[in-house]
């Protein structure tokens, strides 16, 4: 199972500068409990944008989506081809644990039409000049 994880402000903006819109300890707490031991893939920016970078994030696999690999960190890192070639496949690792796309923006572009669920936070707020 593929979900989509993401916080969006009230125009739906996922980011600013690339970072968080603002922090928000609820919404961090939701995300570490959900994903927790799960498969998550990232763009590189958000897999730079970690406080844990390079590591990636803990008990989870990481999955990193990047044309320039560069071999750093606690993390797979992929192309785009090779993570839609993988998720086609029935018996794929993202179809045997649960994986989340987890950003940024090219990320949820181009892979959403594999998700079978959208968790959103939806804040109350508009952040000036986001992404």
């Amino acid at each position: 199972m593929v979900s989509m994880i993401v916080a969006v402000d009230k125009n739906n903006a996922i980011g600013k500068n690339g970072a968080l819109l603002v922090h928000n300890p609820e919404d961090m707490k939701f995300f570490k409990e959900v994903t927790k031991g799960c498969n998550v893939i990232m763009g590189r920016k958000t897999w730079e944008s970690l406080p844990m970078y390079p590591k990636g994030l803990p008990f989870r696999d990481n999955y990193v989506i990047t044309s320039n690999p560069c071999g750093k960190g606690n993390v797979l890192e992929v192309t785009f081809e090779s993570v839609v070639k993988v998720l086609k496949s029935k018996n794929s690792v993202f179809n045997q644990h649960k994986t989340f796309l987890i950003g940024g923006s090219g990320v949820y572009n181009n892979l959403s039409g594999y998700c079978n669920e959208v968790l959103v936070t939806r804040m109350d707020l508009v952040v000036e000049d986001a992404d």
